[in-house]
């Protein structure tokens, strides 16, 4: 089955998988890009996109240790991508390998289900697939959790601590090892960028963030400098 999204939406798509426990994919084009997710038995059971790169998202992880780096290039040397999700699960803790899932359903599901325009092509079969990145999530839930985490958003941005708000350390964090998120602020760098380096979701990164802000360790910046600007 094809169709045009503002027809037929995303969300209508993942609910109609479920209702009727099939098996297949549903590809997702917005006239950019094209992602695919995948279903087992009506569960959402992976997803993956054209644009998106499995062992490149975890060389945006910063803080891995050099040992780990080394396997996650022998992941990409591999050439496979069947079964990657499970050997990349393996180098993570179970811990950090949640919020990295988490951080790729924020930046590759929810959005799609806002789109209104492109298309979607639905296949059923009889076997499921193995997804670049392996899941297993009730499409209900995922809407649910799509339509809070979108709404924690704008209220975030409304207190201007939205994805794309620029942060830095203040003279108070000089010195201070034990939070991650001041290690990793080297330079300003958005909210977005900070949760890809520490391999965190977004909103729990703003949930840090406003914690250290609260701590008087870290401070926004209203104009942000341009790319490539030497920095004082």
């Amino acid at each position: 089955m094809r169709g045009r999204l503002d027809e037929f939406g995303v969300v209508d798509l993942l609910q109609l998988f479920q209702l009727s426990g099939k098996t297949g994919t549903l590809e997702v084009r917005d006239g950019r890009h094209a992602a695919t997710l995948y279903f087992d038995r009506g569960r959402l059971s992976g997803v993956g996109a054209d644009h998106w790169s499995l062992v490149a998202e975890l060389r945006r992880i910063e803080w891995l240790a050099p040992e780990v780096r080394q396997q996650v290039d022998l992941l990409e040397q591999d050439g496979s991508h069947v079964g990657l999700s499970l050997l990349a699960r393996a180098l993570l803790t179970p811990a950090v390998w949640d919020q990295f899932v988490e951080r790729q359903v924020e930046a590759l599901i929810y959005p799609l289900l806002e789109l209104t325009q492109g298309e979607f092509v639905a296949a059923v079969e009889g076997i499921p697939r193995v997804a670049p990145l392996r899941l297993d999530l009730a499409p209900q839930q995922l809407i649910l959790s799509a339509a809070r985490w979108q709404e924690e958003v704008r209220r975030a941005a409304y207190e201007g601590m939205g994805p794309a708000s620029v942060w830095r350390r203040t003279a108070a964090a000089d010195g201070r090892t034990d939070e991650l998120l001041l290690t990793l602020l080297r330079h300003p760098r958005s909210i977005a960028d900070l949760a890809a380096a520490a391999g965190a979701s977004v909103l729990q990164t703003v949930r840090q963030v406003a914690r250290l802000s609260r701590e008087a360790l870290v401070e926004p910046i209203a104009d942000p400098p341009a790319p490539g600007s030497a920095r004082r």
